[in-house]
């Protein structure tokens, strides 16, 4: 009896154990899936999060593009007054959303006067112009050749077959009210420059400038035309007329002298048996160079970027492609000069740049200039400085190179060297001129014409800015 009580014990103390091994693997599971499921939340939680702060951070970081700004930069684009780098339309790219692609063709479409670029601000339905600028914001976006748009009888506009149609109203600005004095003097379409005087009224000048817009002509020539006496800037969304100064050196090019070549290049006769110098300049954006297929293409000179200042961070940066392209220009007998893209803020960091110039040059001997980059960039942190700093900076930069024993030079658009600068304060100081069409509109003297920034030359893949020397 006492045998079978103790096998009973055996069994049930055998039965309660499994099932305490049972309730103690029910236990486990449990906490595996409670850590399994808080994991899961910190790790997806902590994503979630850290999308959010780097979105919220990027927003606050980000210099939002607005419809008005993005027009005031085709216009200047236009006009031939800016360039658009590489880095600049990445940068608009980024902060537009729009593509770069997308943007390299719009500001491309346009090289002449004959085209225009309209942003409807009627299809726009009332928006604040100043809104940011997003992709849906090219729906609004036509451009118009000119010579193919002509009204009919009843002013009705063709149906271009690669474009949209176009209200009347659109292309063609609706008429200026002026008081009617009874002294209004005629202007015929064909009217000259040189029948254009400063003293023309302005409702001469009003009907002046319908009478050329009706005829294909576009704003910027015709208001060009207008103003004979002075040098319009086009700045963001503002028109500037700086009257054409006897004080300051002139150039003595003349547009007769021109010759637009089958390859797109220019040459340009100076009269006495010689002709102005090809040449490029380039950054680690042109990649790797073959150096003796540019050479043989013809080019004697190329300028060669440095470095650079960031110009959000303010840190001075090296180009990496510097001194390969230094080397292999040389070996293959093509001069060199430099160039470094400024966003000095004073006369100290602009001596910074100048020194990194020199120091990367090492005592080596260079037949072209060292040439400071002064451009103003969407978001560039020496937007704000006045002419009167920037005017120093460029002394200062030019005095150091100077003193190194370097020749200096300043690089520009119309917009560095009218508006940023005090030219008569850099009068001694020779001027690389960038300008993006075939007339010779700028008054002054310079040195190297930067002619396209859409060249092509052997040994280099893409487009490379092209130069012509009138030394």
């Amino acid at each position: 009896m006492n045998d079978r009580n103790d096998l009973n014990q055996i069994q049930l103390d055998a039965l309660e154990a499994r099932r305490d091994e049972e309730r103690k693997q029910r236990l486990r599971r449990r906490m595996m899936v409670r850590a399994y499921i808080r994991a899961a939340i910190f790790f997806f939680g902590g994503i979630i999060i850290g999308i959010c702060i780097c979105y919220v951070t990027n927003m606050m970081r980000k210099e939002k593009v607005s419809v008005s700004d993005f027009a005031g930069l085709i216009g200047e684009v236009n006009s031939g007054e800016k360039r658009l780098s590489d880095e600049e339309l990445q940068d608009l790219s980024e902060e537009t959303g729009i593509s770069y692609e997308e943007l390299d063709k719009i500001f491309a479409s346009y090289d002449e006067d004959a085209e225009r670029l309209l942003i409807s601000e009627e299809d726009r339905s009332g928006e604040d112009p100043g809104e940011e600028l997003k992709p849906e914001d090219l729906e609004h976006v036509t451009v118009i050749d000119w010579d193919s748009v002509k009204a009919d009888e009843d002013g009705n506009l063709p149906q271009r077959q690669d474009e949209t149609a176009v209200e009347a109203d659109e292309a063609v600005p609706q008429d200026a009210p002026y008081p009617d004095d009874g002294n209004s003097q005629e202007v015929s379409p064909d009217r000259t420059k040189s029948d254009l005087q400063d003293d023309m009224s302005a409702e001469a000048r009003i009907e002046a400038m319908k009478a050329a817009l009706s005829e294909g002509v576009g704003t910027t020539a015709a208001l060009r035309d207008l103003f004979v006496g002075d040098v319009m800037v086009i700045s963001g969304k503002d028109y500037y007329f700086f009257p054409i100064r006897d004080d300051l050196k002139k150039h003595d090019l003349s547009e007769d002298n021109l010759t637009e070549n089958p390859d797109g290049t220019l040459s340009y006769d100076m009269g006495d048996g010689r002709m102005a110098v090809k040449g490029i300049d380039v950054s680690r954006y042109q990649g790797t160079i073959d150096w003796s297929q540019v050479a043989e293409d013809g080019v004697k000179y190329a300028f060669l970027r440095a470095g650079f200042r960031g110009y959000g961070s303010g840190e001075i940066q090296i180009d990496e492609t510097f001194l390969q392209n230094a080397a292999d220009a040389s070996a293959n007998g093509i001069e060199i000069g430099v160039y470094f893209f400024t966003q000095a803020l004073n006369e100290e960091e602009a001596v910074e740049e100048a020194r990194c110039v020199i120091d990367l040059l090492g005592g080596n001997e260079i037949a072209m200039p060292i040439a400071y980059d002064i451009e103003r960039v969407n978001g560039g942190r020496m937007n704000n400085i006045g002419a009167d700093q920037m005017t120093r900076n460029a002394r200062a930069f030019c005095d150091t190179v100077s003193a190194a024993g370097y020749e200096p030079m300043i690089y520009g658009n119309m917009e560095s060297l009218l508006l940023m600068l005090h030219m008569e304060e850099v009068e001694d100081i020779g001027k690389w001129f960038a300008y993006y069409s075939n007339d010779i509109y700028f008054p002054y003297k310079f040195d190297i014409w930067q002619y396209s920034a859409k060249g092509h030359v052997k040994g280099i893949t893409g487009e490379v800015d092209m130069n012509l020397l009138f030394r």
